[in-house]
């Protein structure tokens, strides 16, 4: 009976009365339909359904002969009565193990859709854009992943099957009903229009009761939340009184509004039941009425009993899974959404080769009234070493997203080799070390391997970076860690290799020994690291960046002058040339 009620407080966005059921599957087909996941199991589905109509059929046709067991009691024919109650039983015992049967494999065809629209929704994150990461788009994503598709599965998937069993049923009691007698087919067929619209039509006399519920729930809210910010004034001026005297006023509005809802919620529950009982009460009085004037056999008020009260059960089971059907439908948009932008991705060449990238007239900003960068022209070339810098804000994590294609600029493109970069997956081309990068609740092994298989070099690596694969990734240490997303980065035998701050948490003996390591790699190194010393020693091209523009780009030796420090961070510097090597040592000179 809760269900009932649940259905008549529904909202006021029901369709109107008449449209009930052809809208409900109109724009549940409609949302399914499109996509696709109920087509895809479309045997499965038909295979269930006739599961479904035959264990109808049996009961049905099992409460007809119960026609035949009445006369035989009267006529005292004791072994074909007999044999009449064992066709029965065997008639229920067929239909309770198709029933078993269709259960499970309706759960397969349930599973089946929900796996698919996990997988779908999965796949979806992956092609997200990494400046909606962390906003709505994911968190929709993860929502749905944890709780919206166990509702669907539930509310949905579940209440379309429940709802086709008990239509199926009542098609099937109705025409039981024709063949005992067309007169009661008619009477039956009206009463179950009756009993479907009964809901609807009673609806208003809770609908007030319920806003009342509402109101009140949203008003106790926002005292709780109003005098939780300003319990500590109340503590100060002595409000315990006040305090109490608010709570218990909302306290007593929420009583009073949710016994008015009771209330009104019995009425209208009574009133169904009672209608309910009517209408079994008014097929069996027209049984009564053909009986006496010897249009039916006597024996048949026992099938009409069972069939009106599988009818009349069967409508309102079927308002009942409409209501949840309603009410949760509207969780599939989240797929419909998702899975347009998924039909849109479109299998691109892998990329595994280039010569020379180019950045052109570059312009990006997370909002667009707040430009991260704008013209930013680089020139980009194979086996180079290329640092990054400038002060903290510039852009230079934005622009090594960028290059993985995981951000889409507002103006300007990226070139390989002359070609525009959206026209390849370059996934095997780059490479990343994030500055703070991300373990895996999993081995150390499996964290730098990712799913790919051990490289020639992998053991090489290993051993280069000092990294104890027996060690669980919770006793890490800060360097353990970064050495191991360092190694990540480099096992994945991408040309071009983007470090962002590969040198965080190490002691400076790890420091010059990951660079070194590096440096003796054949790769493409573009890097950002605030240790200028270090980005002279190792890089050959140095790209500094201020007020959202490349501020210049040239040999440590051209860029690494005193003027271009103070310019960049406001610093005095003494700079050093080593006569061997001709690198440089800059020694910083804050003002005292």
């Amino acid at each position: 009976m809760n269900t009932i009620s649940e259905y008549i407080f529904s909202s006021d966005k029901h369709p109107k009365n008449i449209d009930h059921l052809r809208l409900s599957f109109e724009v549940l087909w409609r949302r399914i339909e499109m996509i696709k996941y109920l087509r895809k199991e479309l045997l499965g589905i038909i295979l269930n359904i006739a599961g479904l109509f035959t264990v109808s059929g049996l009961q049905v046709y099992a409460a007809l002969r119960m026609t035949k067991v009445a006369e035989y009691i009267i006529q005292q024919n004791v072994t074909v009565f007999m044999n009449e109650v064992f066709i029965i039983l065997g008639l229920w015992i067929v239909s309770l193990i198709i029933s078993y049967f269709q259960t499970v494999y309706q759960e397969i065809v349930i599973q089946n859709i929900c796996n698919d629209m996990r997988s779908d929704m999965s796949y979806a994150s992956w092609n997200i854009k990494a400046n909606y990461i962390d906003n709505q788009e994911q968190k929709e994503i993860e929502s749905f992943l944890q709780n919206d598709v166990n509702m669907i599965e539930n509310k949905v998937l579940r209440s379309i099957f429940g709802m086709i069993r008990f239509m199926l049923r009542a098609i099937l009691s109705l025409i039981a009903l024709f063949y005992i007698h067309y007169l009661l087919f008619v009477v039956s067929l009206i009463l179950s229009i009756i009993l479907y619209f009964i809901p609807l039509l009673t609806k208003k006399m809770v609908s007030n009761a319920g806003n009342q519920v509402s109101e009140a729930n949203k008003s106790y809210l926002n005292k709780i939340n109003n005098m939780m910010k300003g319990i500590d004034v109340l503590k100060e001026f002595g409000g315990l009184n006040f305090y109490q005297d608010t709570f218990s006023q909302e306290l007593l509005k929420i009583k009073n509004s949710r016994v008015l809802l009771a209330k009104e919620t019995s009425k209208v529950t009574f009133i169904i039941f009672l209608l309910n009982v009517i209408s079994q009460l008014a097929v069996i009085f027209v049984t009564g009425l053909l009986i006496l004037n010897k249009l039916i056999l006597v024996g048949a008020i026992l099938s009409t009993t069972d069939l009106a009260m599988k009818l009349f059960d069967s409508i309102s089971a079927i308002n009942q899974y409409l209501t949840i059907i309603h009410s949760s439908v509207q969780l599939l948009d989240k797929i419909d959404k998702f899975e347009a932008s998924n039909d849109k991705t479109v299998e691109k060449p892998v990329l595994l080769t280039w010569n020379s990238v180019s950045i052109s007239d570059l312009e990006f900003g997370y909002t667009t009234d707040r430009m991260l960068f704008s013209n930013v022209n680089l020139q980009l070339d194979k086996g180079k070493w290329y640092v990054l810098n400038g002060a903290s804000g510039t852009g230079k994590s934005t622009l090594f997203k960028l290059l993985l294609q995981q951000l889409e600029p507002q103006k300007g493109v990226i070139l390989i080799d002359g070609i525009n970069m959206t026209q390849y997956n370059t996934d095997k081309l780059f490479s990343y070390l994030r500055q703070q990068g991300y373990m895996f609740d999993t081995s150390i092994k499996e964290n730098i391997l990712l799913g790919k298989d051990e490289s020639d070099n992998f053991k090489e690596i290993i051993n280069q970076l000092d990294i104890d694969l027996t060690k669980s990734i919770t006793d890490l240490s800060g360097g353990e860690k970064q050495r191991t997303l360092l190694a990540r980065a480099l096992s994945q035998k991408a040309p071009v290799i983007l470090l962002d701050e590969p040198t965080n948490h190490l002691d400076i003996g790890y420091q010059y020994q990951i660079m070194n390591i590096l440096k003796r790699q054949s790769l493409t190194i573009l890097c950002c690291v605030h240790d200028l010393n270090i980005a002279a020693a190792y890089c050959d091209r140095i790209i500094l960046m201020k007020n959202k523009k490349v501020f210049n780009v040239g040999s440590p030796k051209e860029m690494l002058t005193r003027e271009n420090i103070k310019e960049l961070f406001d610093i005095g510097t003494h700079i050093i040339e080593n006569e061997k090597t001709g690198r440089l040592n800059i020694i910083f000179m804050p003002e005292e």
